[in-house]
């Protein structure tokens, strides 16, 4: 818990929740994965790329601008499970994964594709895009086209 995200400790336990459950999925404990598990089961999720740490006014590259991880999995699963999960019982915790290569989110990004959105809520508003799986996946295996005058 911290001032600014007074939910930071269950903030946490629900990530790290998520990212165990999809590594016990994929069989890969221990491997540089970024998971992200909405709280919803909108098929639209948000990419941050900017944030301005303590309000200052002051935006720099964060997200998936900086992250090392070259896999990206949005993990789509019932928020209420965790509160009393145990943790070892994440390999039999429904979910429903998407998994993507970083690079094609950059790309989609890049081309211009992705809705662009903020975030402002306690100390760090964050700036970001919104990414549709539908249009994205479509853009994907359509051979990821450039965008008409781009």
């Amino acid at each position: 818990m911290t001032p600014s995200n007074p939910h930071f400790d269950l903030d946490l336990r629900y990530g790290l929740y998520g990212e165990d459950t999809v590594a016990a999925m994929l069989g890969a404990v221990g491997e540089m994965i970024e998971v992200k598990s909405p709280r919803n089961s909108r098929l639209t999720f948000y990419l941050e790329t900017h944030c301005d740490k303590g309000r200052r006014n002051d935006y720099q590259p964060s997200g998936i601008l900086t992250s090392r991880a070259s896999v990206w999995v949005y993990n789509f699963m019932d928020p209420t499970r965790v509160q009393h999960a145990e943790p070892a019982r994440v390999d039999r915790t429904p979910a429903c994964c998407f998994i993507t290569r970083r690079q094609d989110l950059l790309d989609y990004i890049d081309g211009g594709f992705a809705q662009e959105d903020e975030f402002n809520v306690g100390d760090n508003p964050t700036k970001g895009v919104l990414i549709e799986i539908r249009k994205f996946v479509a853009w994907l295996v359509s051979g990821k086209p450039p965008r008409a005058g781009k």
